[in-house]
């Protein structure tokens, strides 16, 4: 009998544990700022449709809440750059969208994401109508200009 118990018991915690834990992942998600991906990132994006690999750069500050314009991205191969409005943060991402075409001719509209990952570097996807780019990004360092 004092077996079964304990197993109750056992099982019960651990649906517990597993219900605070997924309470406290949704107020993560809730207003998270973009202080931990602050800075200017570097990188390959590859695309979906074809095997071409455009760099990019990617200026992000500190402090951004979701609904701010929040930052720019340079693609060198287009010569396009975007204005990003920050959305939120949402299943470890933190989510954007292209708010305005601040140089070049490619529209703005689309969206994507990005993933801190525990190596330091971010991976960014976004999605258009017609292709895919994904690549991971390196931070450069702050050289206090």
């Amino acid at each position: 009998m004092k077996k079964q118990t304990l197993v109750s018991i056992i099982i019960f915690m651990t649906m517990m544990i597993g219900t605070v834990g997924n309470v406290f992942s949704v107020r993560a998600d809730e207003i998270v700022t973009t202080d931990a991906i602050a800075g200017t990132w570097y990188g390959n994006m590859h695309f979906s449709e074809a095997n071409p690999v455009q760099r990019i750069k990617l200026s992000i500050p500190a402090g951004c809440e979701p609904g701010s314009a929040c930052g720019t991205l340079l693609n060198y191969s287009v010569q396009c750059t975007w204005e990003i409005t920050y959305d939120g943060f949402s299943n470890g991402a933190y989510q954007y969208h292209f708010s305005s075409t601040l140089r070049g001719s490619c529209p703005a509209g689309s969206a994507g994401s990005l993933t801190l990952l525990s190596d330091g570097s971010l991976y960014r996807v976004h999605t258009t109508p017609m292709f895919t780019a994904t690549g991971t990004l390196t931070q450069l360092p702050n050289t206090g200009k």
